[in-house]
């Protein structure tokens, strides 16, 4: 459901982002719209991907630097287990995230579909900046992604 003030769910810059509630890899939960009122940094990333791998660490230094400020960092991984995300996330020390994961992998996982990630230009490694009232700003590349960008919508 679209919030009534603000613009149609999409997928696209300047849509409203669309909820979800999803399992986070220490056994909670988490759902989008809680977080509205912080800057969230939404990564689609998968231990496969060499790209993903490649951008962990720049999504872990803004994660650091602008956590004081209201940026929460949620990544979502697309990998068929579970399991092959935590150990990536532990080995690597990438605890700033709050991480989720879903059945389905890359193209079958509940999350993947409804941010239509087969449909962007961008595919996985793909991140979506979503502003205080829950609009989409940024819509890329995570690598692509720099402090001004974040700053900018703080």
């Amino acid at each position: 459901t679209a919030d009534e003030s603000g613009p149609p769910v999409g997928t696209s810059v300047g849509d409203t982002a669309p909820n979800f509630t999803a399992h986070t890899t220490d056994g909670g939960s988490l759902t989008l719209y809680d977080h509205r009122g912080e800057v969230v940094l939404l990564d689609f990333w998968g231990a496969w991907c060499a790209p993903c791998r490649i951008s962990m660490p720049h999504l872990d230094e803004l994660a650091r630097d602008y956590a004081d400020e209201g940026v929460v960092v949620i990544v979502v991984s697309t990998d068929a287990a579970e399991q092959t995300s935590i150990d990536f996330l532990e080995n690597g020390g990438y605890d700033a995230f709050l991480s989720v994961w879903e059945p389905g992998g890359k193209s079958g996982s509940p999350l993947t579909e409804l941010y239509d990630l087969d449909g962007t230009d961008v595919g996985i490694p793909c991140t979506f900046v979503i502003d205080r009232q829950g609009v989409i700003r940024y819509v890329g590349h995570p690598i692509d992604l720099i402090g001004e960008m974040i700053e900018a919508i703080l």
